[in-house]
């Protein structure tokens, strides 16, 4: 059988004060690793988003290019550089093993109609200098889809911030309710034990008084 004492109100208030430790433990560690998860995070998504933006700098650059040879019949090399580079950049953002957890299917899928169109439709015409109007059309086309996916990195970031936000609150405000457990719990412990060694003083002056009664048989 249990022993009466494991409930007695100390005990209890024993029993609540780890309880809070645990929990204001645990709140913080959690509130930790969600603030390095986040950050790891954002730069993840931060860093598609600069790779989209080199590639929408190197469009704008081919782009003007096209219009400067479709005006002039005369093809700068600048052309076939900016638009290699295109590719190259759109290629290395795809390499990114965590870009499926930024972009979805859709944006992905645009990102591989963008390395083709340079590749197979706008490439060929830089190097033919034939058809610049055409080039042109294409050219805007991708600039469309690459607005598409860098909106789409800006809205996981906003979405993600706002996410991590909210749980890193959510774990510091139990962080706070253990930490006042913990002081009101303690607080409690020092009345209690207060109280117990008041109690235990006055049965032992009673205990004495006892036996001096009893010794001198007087009162």
């Amino acid at each position: 059988m249990i022993p009466k004492r494991l409930f007695s109100p100390t005990a209890g208030l024993y029993i609540v004060l780890a309880i809070a430790l645990t929990l204001g433990c645990w709140s913080f560690v959690q509130s930790e690793r969600y603030r390095r998860a986040t950050d790891l995070s954002l730069s993840q998504t931060y860093e598609i988003q600069w790779r989209s933006t080199q590639i929408r700098e190197r469009i704008v650059r081919a782009a003007g290019w096209l219009r400067l040879a479709s005006k002039t019949g005369e093809i700068d090399p600048a052309l076939e550089r900016d638009t290699m580079l295109v590719g190259i950049n759109v290629d290395q953002l795809l390499a990114l093993e965590y870009v499926g957890r930024v972009l979805n299917q859709k944006e992905v899928d645009l990102l591989l109609r963008v390395r083709d169109i340079i590749q197979n439709q706008v490439a060929p015409i830089a190097a033919s200098g034939k058809g610049f109007d055409q080039a042109l059309r294409y050219m805007d086309e991708v600039e469309q889809h690459m607005f598409a996916v860098s909106g789409a990195a800006v809205a996981h970031s906003m979405t993600l911030n706002e996410t991590a936000q909210i749980a890193i609150a959510a774990t510091r405000n139990s962080f706070v309710f253990a930490l006042a457990l913990t002081l009101v719990v303690l607080g409690l412990l020092i009345v209690s034990q207060r109280a117990e060694f008041a109690r235990r003083r006055d049965q032992h002056i009673r205990s004495f008084s006892s036996l001096y009664a009893h010794m001198t048989r007087s009162r």
